[in-house]
């Protein structure tokens, strides 16, 4: 397992009860566009201008047949029909490669950007979708459905500064992980419009007018990818970004839609990050993209794969430690407990990326991880 470097403290961190001693600055300012005024104290000096975009790839991503453990003779024996020929596996090291479809990431993986973190997953998983998911957006193992998310914590703790929306998000409903009690402003991408008319047409009209310098695929999740360098490449102050590529699930006939999953996946990604680059924004960004849990070692009689325990995690971005942190996952039929506590990720990101003391957001102190 790979040891922390440091433990994360931040005395930088503004919390909401200093917050109410100076709620009166911010009484009668607007956030942008008209919107009606709120309190909230300025965001975390420290963390300006770090962005941080996370990817659900939601359905439960196929570990083994992602970071695939090369040599490994059980692999082969337990997916007898899913196996990939390891002729066809991009290299990551003597013992693991990518699935062929992952170019794109494996291409980011040899320039250092890309960070692979195996076997991450809760301690006590959760098979339910629902469970697990909550357990993911909450950074608790036991959460309800009215427990505020990871992000929105982070908000709580250190308010968003007025103006841009404080999250960006491309799903219908509001994302569990960025649930929270001081209601900041939030941009919905799919949900109806509802007050905030001059927000929505200033983003439409920043989405409209961009014009990117990579070739972005033409499919819904890389349309999305490019609304989010539209924004970040506007100047936007806003911090958080949320998307979702849906479709993991595959408890039947796995290996044609996981490879063109993973192929939307990597593909996304590089066409983002080459655009960051080209626009010299890839070191104030920080994408993260994890899967509820992972997929279970031994295919099924419907050639698929049932839920599992863990999986791996990417982390991608100009400040990243690109390479491998953890092991692949083990071609092992046993269930077998996580590498890499999923928690330890997001106290990473605190207290490196957000600046923020992550015991104040997840309630304990967790291992730093060196991706970032």
């Amino acid at each position: 397992m790979a040891q922390p470097r440091e433990s994360a403290a931040c005395s930088a961190c503004t919390s909401r009860r200093d917050f109410l001693k100076v709620s009166a600055q911010a009484l009668g300012l607007a956030t942008l566009g008209g919107l009606r005024p709120t309190l909230r104290a300025q965001a975390n000096p420290s963390a300006a201008g770090n962005i941080l975009v996370l990817i659900n790839l939601a359905g439960g991503n196929d570990g083994l047949n992602t970071v695939i453990p090369r040599g490994d003779d059980r692999y082969a024996v337990l997916r007898p029909t899913l196996a990939i020929n390891p002729d066809q596996v991009l290299p990551l090291d003597d013992a693991s490669g990518f699935h062929p479809a992952c170019l794109g990431l494996h291409n980011l993986f040899m320039d250092g950007r890309l960070a692979v973190l195996n076997q991450v997953g809760a301690p006590a998983p959760n098979f339910s979708h629902f469970g697990a998911l909550e357990q993911w957006a909450t950074g608790h193992t036991t959460a309800r459905a009215d427990t505020p998310g990871w992000i929105g914590r982070y908000f709580d703790e250190v308010p968003p500064s007025l103006g841009d929306p404080a999250a960006v998000h491309f799903s219908p409903a509001l994302p569990a992980s960025l649930r929270c009690e001081s209601e900041p402003e939030v941009f919905s991408f799919n949900a109806a419009p509802t007050d905030g008319l001059q927000v929505n047409r200033s983003v439409e009209r920043i989405v409209a007018t961009f014009l990117p310098i990579s070739e972005f695929p033409s499919i819904v999740f890389a349309a999305n990818l490019r609304r989010t360098a539209a924004l970040i490449a506007s100047g936007t102050k806003t911090p958080i970004y949320h998307l979702t590529l849906p479709g993991f699930d595959t408890h039947s006939h796995q290996a044609i839609p996981h490879a063109q999953l993973l192929r939307t996946l990597a593909e996304g990604l590089a066409a983002f990050d080459q655009e960051l680059r080209y626009r010299r924004l890839d070191h104030r960004v920080l994408t993260l993209a994890w899967s509820e849990f992972g997929r279970s070692a031994r295919e099924n009689e419907r050639h698929g794969t049932d839920h599992g325990t863990f999986g791996p995690v990417f982390a991608l971005g100009g400040k990243v430690r690109g390479g491998l942190i953890g092991a692949a996952q083990p071609a092992s039929a046993e269930a077998v407990v996580p590498e890499i506590d999923f928690r330890a990720v997001y106290a990473t990101v605190l207290a490196r990326w957000l600046q923020t003391d992550p015991e104040l957001i997840l309630g304990r102190e967790f291992d730093l991880l060196d991706f970032v």
